[in-house]
């Protein structure tokens, strides 16, 4: 008799809602959904109400598209150091010639293409990965008012982006606590990724950095799955130009060159000149640090964290080339 009581108050305890518990409203279950589309659009306008401007970026975007209307390597077309001896973004410049050819874009349209296409593939990288995507938008705009120039490098229309963009998606995708033992899944899909990062952007040398900051937070298996991400879509990223052995050993000498060369700082490009630590970064990355460590109420190890030392790395490396912070660091604290 006892149980049959027990079995009858259960049942009912679990059929009457809580008294004073809110009722679920019928709009509940649309409301994530306005929020993706109005986080969607916002990132869509904002590409679409730069190059209404008729925005034009200085710098390699107009060698790049100017590239697609002829079929000759640079060697040919303006004197160059005698290591060069295939172009060093295949994929993009493949990508703008095909549309010029095969679609009959013309200078504007490859132009606005560069632009939003490139600010877009930034801008929406993160999607699959967040479960509230106004957080992203926050991260931006965090971001942007501690480097309001940000938004000019994010519109310099060159294959970078695509590149930071990729680098976005792996940071989210391997850095949860969970993503400690990679599927093979996600493993094929890494490699794939980064071997199309290389192929369009071409400095396969880059994608080291994110390596020592996994062996660094000891996720040993995570750090040598991403090593061999790396080396195998290098050398697939390689091939896809036709002269892999060329392509890689370029890039190195190119990197090389570079560093050895010993020119007033006032005559660098400025992805070469040093940062000037963006302290205000800085501020903020260690706000949103405490205030997470208030919200988890525990102790929270910043260096057990590939991307906080991802972060850290880029930082010190940015006093030598502002590239590494500007490029890789900036990207992994929007993470």
């Amino acid at each position: 008799m006892l149980p049959a009581v027990n079995a009858q108050a259960h049942d009912q305890m679990t059929e009457t809602p809580a008294q004073g518990s809110p009722k679920a409203s019928p709009m509940d279950r649309y409301v994530p959904l306005a929020a993706w589309l109005i986080v969607g659009l916002t990132l869509l306008l904002i590409s679409l109400r730069i190059i209404s401007y008729g925005f034009l970026p200085a710098g390699d975007a107009r060698r790049h598209v100017a590239k697609a209307f002829i079929d000759k390597p640079y060697s040919q077309i303006v004197v160059m150091r005698p290591e060069y001896t295939i172009d060093h973004s295949p994929g993009w410049e493949w990508l703008l010639r095909c549309l010029h050819q095969n679609a009959g874009w013309n200078l504007d349209a490859l132009v606005s293409f560069s632009v939003a296409g490139l600010l877009l593939c930034l801008f929406l990288a993160p999607l699959p990965w967040v479960r509230r995507p106004e957080a992203w938008l926050a991260a931006l705009l965090a971001q942007l008012v501690a480097i309001p120039e940000l938004m000019t490098r994010l519109t310099q229309a060159r294959p970078y982006l695509l590149t930071e963009a990729i680098l976005i998606g792996i940071l989210f995708s391997w850095c949860k606590p969970s993503a400690k033992n990679p599927s093979w899944s996600k493993i094929i899909l890494t490699t794939a990724a980064i071997g199309l990062s290389v192929w369009v952007h071409g400095a396969w040398y880059l994608w080291v950095l994110p390596l020592p900051a996994f062996f660094l937070a000891r996720w040993w298996r995570a750090g040598f799955s991403l090593t061999a991400c790396w080396l195998v879509g290098s050398f697939g990223g390689a091939l896809l130009t036709g002269k892999p052995i060329a392509f890689l050993k370029q890039a190195v000498a190119m990197a090389g060159s570079i560093s050895k060369e010993h020119v007033p700082q006032w005559m660098l490009v400025g992805e070469l000149t040093p940062s000037y630590g963006e302290f205000s970064t800085l501020a903020l990355v260690a706000i949103v640090f405490l205030w997470r460590r208030q919200q988890t109420k525990g102790e929270s190890d910043w260096f057990s964290q590939p991307l906080c030392w991802m972060i850290t790395l880029c930082w010190i490396l940015g006093f030598k080339a502002d590239r590494f912070w500007a490029d890789w660091g900036v990207p992994a604290v929007l993470v």
